[in-house]
């Protein structure tokens, strides 16, 4: 009898439709059934996923893929341009489960998104034949491939009334607490477990479910305080980072008018925030398999920067920081963050920045509407 793989997830992960999905765990999660045209690989690079190849045109507006047709769906389907099209649009024309459908952040730039209401589709979207599809923007999308690489965007087509795709596993139930997945017999390297079962596993609660084996590995760790990954800690539990890519992000908000419109302001923050960081002040649950990237809040360029022209540009903010200090005196900023982020705050009111009495942890949907 082949092993079944018991995996603890911190929190319910929400909508399990590739072009509703809001949540980080529902994008963990349907990584397993359903994939990309890319993927991104070590260092942001843009790997092959369903597509073979692409090509961008020099204005980069036109992306064009060629598909590998040889992928098949669970149903035992064959991949097509045509499937593309159609879960695109199909996923558009659902209704919202978050603040705005996921999908629109991509493809409100495709041309010929304003009649999608009225036509049902986009005629930016082109099926060249069976191996080719075209995707047209109406203005230069330099990060297309980094957004076509995301869950959302992920191909599906409908069978049975259900969503079905041309990943290694399916989900074969699910509610609120516990989900299953199933082997897709279709999918070109076979999976090591014949099932894996997914359950709701508090973080307060993760480290007696892994030592009394009702589960055998605890997904989001990071959410978790897990004293077996602290330094020189030997035990039968190990922690492994297998986010590569995650980031912690920290907006600010640059619209006219708005305190860090004033470009001295935000260079003031951007060296505050990193020269006075430090790992070993963060909460236990960042300390673990977190490193500090020195390019922050930089200029986009091919590439990364030499490390010592980095110090270079983070230091041109050094002058401005008393003024900034004293500007948040008068104009206390507003800082919204989720739950584990609350320590940004702490650090910067450290050194005399000032925030308003409702700064603080919100929910997602609060914090898209403070920054609009």
């Amino acid at each position: 009898m082949e092993a079944t793989l018991r995996v603890g997830c911190p929190t319910y992960w929400g909508n399990l439709v590739p072009a509703l999905q809001h949540t980080a765990y529902a994008d963990a999660l349907l990584s397993n059934q359903f994939e990309s045209l890319v993927r991104e690989g070590r260092g942001g690079t843009i790997l092959p996923g369903l597509a073979k190849s692409w090509t961008v045109s020099e204005d980069l507006t036109t992306f064009t893929f060629t598909l590998d047709t040889s992928r098949k769906f669970s149903d035992g389907t064959s991949l097509s341009a045509q499937d593309v099209k159609k879960a695109w649009e199909h996923g558009l024309s659902l209704t919202p489960q978050s603040a705005n459908s996921s999908l629109q952040d991509v493809l409100y730039l495709v041309e010929g998104f304003e009649e999608f209401t009225h036509t049902k589709s986009l005629r930016g979207i082109k099926v060249i034949d069976k191996a080719t599809i075209q995707i047209r923007f109406k203005k230069p999308f330099r990060t297309a491939l980094s957004e076509f690489a995301t869950g959302r965007m992920a191909i599906f087509k409908i069978s049975n009334n259900l969503q079905i795709g041309t990943g290694p596993y399916i989900i074969d139930s699910s509610n609120d607490s516990k989900l299953t997945f199933r082997r897709n017999l279709y999918f070109k390297d076979q999976a090591g477990y014949s099932k894996v079962e997914v359950t709701i596993v508090d973080p307060q609660s993760a480290m007696h479910a892994l030592e009394s084996g009702e589960i055998d590995v605890y997904a989001f760790a990071d959410r978790a305080n897990i004293p077996a990954c602290g330094p020189g800690k030997v035990t039968s539990i190990s922690c492994v980072s297998g986010m590569e890519s995650g980031h912690l992000t920290l907006t600010l908000n640059g619209l006219k008018n708005r305190f860090f419109s004033n470009r001295e302001h935000r260079l003031a923050f951007q060296y505050l925030i990193h020269k006075h960081i430090k790992l070993e002040k963060l909460p236990p649950n960042y300390q673990q398999n977190l490193t500090l990237d020195p390019q922050p809040y930089l200029p986009l360029q091919a590439g990364r920067l030499d490390d010592s022209l980095v110090q270079e540009l983070v230091a041109k903010g050094k002058p401005f920081v008393p003024a900034f200090v004293r500007a948040t005196q008068k104009n206390p900023l507003l800082i919204v963050t989720s739950e584990m982020n609350n320590w940004v705050q702490d650090l910067m009111e450290k050194l005399g920045v000032k925030f308003t009495s409702n700064s603080g942890w919100i929910e997602t949907r609060q914090r898209i509407q403070n920054v609009l």
